[in-house]
This record gives C-alpha cells, sequence and structure tokens, in this order.
C-alpha cells in the first residue's frame, strides 16, 4: 500500500503564491470597476439588435449544455400549451406595437385634408 508524504511549502514558495494571489485580487478588482462603469441600457438602446443577438446566442449555449430532463406526457402538453399561449401573447403584442409604429407614420406623412386610404386590422374590403 502506498503512503503520501504532504511536503510543507517553505518561506519562499509561500511567498510566490501570496504575492500571485494578490495580483489576481487586483486584476479581479480592476475587472470588476470596468464592468461598474458600464452603462448597460445605454449600449442596449443603441444597439438593439446586437442586444437581441447575444441574447439568443448566449440562451442557444445555455439550452444546449444543459442535459434536457425526461418529461411525462402530461408535463409535455403542459410546456407545449404554456409555450404556445406565450409565443400568442408576444405576437399580438409585437403586432399592437408595429401597428401603433404605422399609424403613427402615416399620420405625419399625410398631408392635410388627405386621408390614406389604409385598412384597419380585422376589416376587409
Amino acid at each position: 500500500m502506498e503512503t503520501f508524504e504532504t511536503k510543507q511549502p517553505t518561506g519562499d514558495e509561500m511567498f510566490t503564491v501570496e504575492r500571485e494571489a494578490s495580483g489576481i485580487k487586483q486584476r479581479l478588482g480592476a475587472f470588476g470597476r470596468r464592468i461598474k462603469r458600464v452603462d448597460l441600457r445605454g449600449t442596449i438602446v443603441s444597439h438593439p439588435f446586437a442586444a437581441v443577438g447575444i441574447a439568443a446566442g448566449v440562451g442557444a449555449l445555455v439550452g444546449l449544455a444543459r442535459p434536457m430532463p425526461k418529461r411525462g406526457p402530461i408535463s409535455g402538453a403542459m410546456m407545449a400549451l404554456l409555450s404556445t399561449i406565450g409565443f400568442r401573447i408576444v405576437r399580438e403584442a409585437a403586432m399592437v406595437r408595429l401597428g401603433q409604429y404605422a399609424r403613427g407614420v402615416l399620420s405625419k406623412d399625410d398631408e392635410p385634408g388627405m386621408q390614406a386610404n389604409v385598412p384597419q386590422a380585422g376589416t376587409t374590403y
């Protein structure tokens, strides 16, 4: 049976380890201070497509890296139902927002006395 003996570090080795640990702590502190100075909201507002792309990429990586649990038939049906409802809500909100934007652009471009002939949502000719 083998035995392992523990070697006690010398004074020079302890000094080197403490110096390296101190250097790492300083670099982490400097990184933390730089992160706190970043205006995340302003960055997202100025680059919305990049922010959405980064969020989608991170979500995909997390989703692929994490193993999926085995779902039963009831939990699978519940997840399908919840995701369908969620997608419907998001789609409706996007369409309302798009309609508001389109009405705002059309009202700015219209000349006084001229009415744009644009069908409203849910109406037929």
